[in-house]
């Protein structure tokens, strides 16, 4: 066998294999998008006690009162206030209400949440007795890519 069908036929050889190889990598899946979250104009939080959180928003900041009330009962209603107090930080958000006005006057809630890849916003309360619960915003905030 002559020395140039020899390098051919192991060349052919390798070709063959490299092309039947499997590969032993796995590529990775594409990163999401960086997102700058916008918060919807109106938040309605519900929260699993029954209790409907009103707290309406300009430019990621809360404006005007913030109210709660059972759900169903619009007679009592609780008054608020934020004091531009929605604060985001990355998918993070924090609220802090002062309730001022209604059967819930005197009280204080801090809302802490998380939005998901979904843009669905949730998280839990603690009122300033220390009782906790958890809520889900009716609304979703929106992704901004920078």
């Amino acid at each position: 066998m002559s020395k140039t069908f020899a390098s051919a036929a192991l060349a052919a050889a390798a070709a063959m294999s490299a092309a039947l190889a499997v590969p032993t990598a796995i590529p990775a899946a594409a990163a999401p998008p960086f997102c700058e979250w916008v918060l919807p104009t109106n938040l309605t939080l519900e929260q699993d006690n029954n209790i409907e959180v009103a707290l309406p928003t300009d430019l990621n900041h809360s404006r005007g009162y913030a109210q709660y009330y059972k759900r169903g009962d619009m007679n009592g209603i609780t008054n608020g206030t934020t004091d531009g107090s929605i604060m985001l930080h990355g998918d993070q958000v924090h609220i802090a209400v002062q309730w001022t006005d209604g059967p819930g006057a005197g009280f204080s809630n801090e809302y802490f949440g998380t939005i998901d890849k979904l843009n669905k916003i949730s998280g839990y309360t603690v009122n300033n007795l220390g009782s906790r619960n958890n809520w889900t915003a009716n609304e979703r905030a929106d992704c901004v890519n920078p």
